[in-house]
C-alpha cells in the first residue's frame, strides 16, 4: 500500500494509533423483489403476505442454515451479513433457486 507523505515537509507523517479492536472481515448479501412496487399496486395485501411468507419460511431458515445474521429487512429486501463468503454465495443460491418454487407473483427474487 502506498505511503502518505507531508509533500511540503517532504516526510511521512506520524502514523495513526492503532484501534485496540480487531477487524473484522465480512461478506454480506442483499437481496430484493423485482417489481415490487408493480406488485404492491396490483394486490398490496397480497403481495405483502407472499412476501413476509418467504422470508419467514425461505430466506430467514436459509441464513441461518449458512450461519449468517439477518441485520435488517426492508418491505421488499433484506440485508445479511456472513462470515464466509463461501457461505453468503451458497445462501443466495438456495434463495434464488427457491423462489420460482414459492412464487411471489411474476416477479423473481434477487440479490446483489
Amino acid at each position: 500500500m502506498g505511503e502518505i507523505r507531508d509533500f511540503k515537509a517532504g516526510k511521512s507523517p506520524k502514523q495513526p494509533p492503532r484501534e485496540s479492536s480487531p477487524r473484522r472481515l465480512a461478506a454480506i448479501v442483499a437481496g430484493d423483489i423485482a417489481g415490487y412496487s408493480r406488485l404492491m399496486e396490483i394486490d398490496e395485501e397480497g403481495t405483502h403476505g407472499r412476501v413476509k411468507r418467504i422470508e419467514r419460511g425461505l430466506i430467514e431458515p436459509s441464513i441461518a442454515e449458512h450461519h449468517g445474521k439477518l441485520v435488517k429487512t426492508t418491505g421488499d429486501g433484506f440485508i445479511a451479513i456472513f462470515d464466509s463468503p463461501v457461505e453468503a454465495v451458497r445462501c443466495g443460491i438456495v434463495i434464488q433457486q427457491q423462489i420460482p418454487a414459492k412464487s411471489i407473483s411474476r416477479a423473481p427474487f434477487t440479490s446483489r
